[in-house]
């Protein structure tokens, strides 16, 4: 016989979900009788192909949904063939509803639904068994449209662990440096006295550490000191460990993710600590936006790192802050969108 689903639900997670439906019209009894019945029940949905094919919004393309619930069926021409003591009425009985369904994504809000599901209630419930017990079984199938309404698509979760593993090697790498450095202080302490005419070789780590700041920049356009430092002169100042970068959102000085903020939290504790210098030196893609925008873009970039350090106690005459403009250095074009870090001795 002809049946009728109509259902409310709502996806909790991408896999886990419940609705309410309604099922109802006629069915025909054991006995081939066509009786009018409604049936109402709540249902758990489970999308167990939820990561397959996924757009850009979450929303996978087929969807494979098996079920199970609970509700209550109700014989609309239902007459007791037995009334004895303790029996329980057949015409609104308890029943268990299952099945599975497909849906495939068609357009936007809109996925085409196919359905085979069951029902399972007591055996007095077609009016030709006197049993109260489960045995009365009803199998349909049912092919229909599904509407989202409300928000739809599901917010992506940005891994972190790519993040925690690049802090834990630097600070890896950062003990190690230190380890390193007190080595060479012991050994030059050792030595001092040896030679009265040591070279201190501060011209070459001079040039050193303005080759790292001004790479691939030969003719210095686009550089000039950000108002958050008086500019310490950089000479004899030597880089310590590797440079951390901090990656910007575009046309804002808006970091691309706030669990970056860790590094400048460990950059801040090993300056304090060691009573070290920072270099701080904003960029932006050369690709988009004109000189004058990027110029103003780095320079903003690089002034927010600063006032962050400053904020976790680094004193103001300990930075040098630089904005380097547009540049083209690094591939994809967003690595551009930078300010690099150094410490600095």
């Amino acid at each position: 016989m002809p049946v009728l689903q109509v259902g409310l639900g709502k996806w909790f997670t991408p896999s886990i979900g419940g609705r309410v439906e309604f099922q109802g019209l006629q069915f025909k009894n054991a006995n081939l009788q066509k009786m009018h019945y409604q049936f109402i029940h709540a249902d758990f949905l489970w999308n167990v192909t939820s990561n397959f094919m996924q757009d850009d919004k979450g929303i996978s393309r087929w969807d494979v949904i098996p079920f199970v619930g609970v509700g209550m069926v109700r014989n609309s021409d239902w007459s007791g063939v037995c009334q004895c003591p303790g029996s329980i009425s057949g015409s609104h009985p308890f029943a268990f509803s299952y099945g599975v369904q497909v849906r495939y994504h068609v357009y936007e809000r809109m996925h085409l639904l196919a359905e085979v599901s069951g029902m399972t209630t007591l055996k007095n419930f077609d009016a030709v068994n006197t049993s109260a017990r489960f045995g009365d079984h009803m199998i349909n199938a049912s092919l229909g449209l599904s509407v989202t309404i409300g928000k739809q698509g599901w917010k992506k979760v940005i891994d972190a662990r790519p993040y925690m593993q690049q802090n834990d090697y630097l600070m890896d790498e950062l003990s190690r440096l230190r380890e390193k450095a007190k080595n060479c202080n012991k050994q030059d302490s050792s030595l001092s006295g040896k030679w009265e005419n040591k070279n201190n070789y501060s011209g070459l780590n001079s040039l050193r550490y303005r080759l790292s700041i001004n790479e691939n920049d030969d003719d210095g356009e686009g550089q000039e000191n950000d108002e958050l430092t008086n500019g310490n002169n950089s000479e004899n100042q030597i880089a310590i460990g590797v440079p951390v970068y901090f990656y910007f959102k575009l046309n804002t000085n808006h970091l691309v993710d706030e669990s970056q903020m860790s590094n400048l939290d460990e950059i801040a504790k090993l300056a304090k600590a060691e009573n070290l210098s920072i270099s701080i030196s904003g960029a932006a893609d050369s690709a988009t936006g004109t000189e004058q925008i990027n110029r103003e873009l780095s320079k903003a970039r690089a002034k927010f790192i600063g006032q962050e350090l400053i904020k976790r106690g680094i004193s103001k005459d300990k930075l040098k802050a630089v904005s380097r403009g547009g540049i083209n250095d690094y591939t994809p074009i967003e690595a551009n969108r930078n300010t690099c870090v150094i410490i600095v001795q």
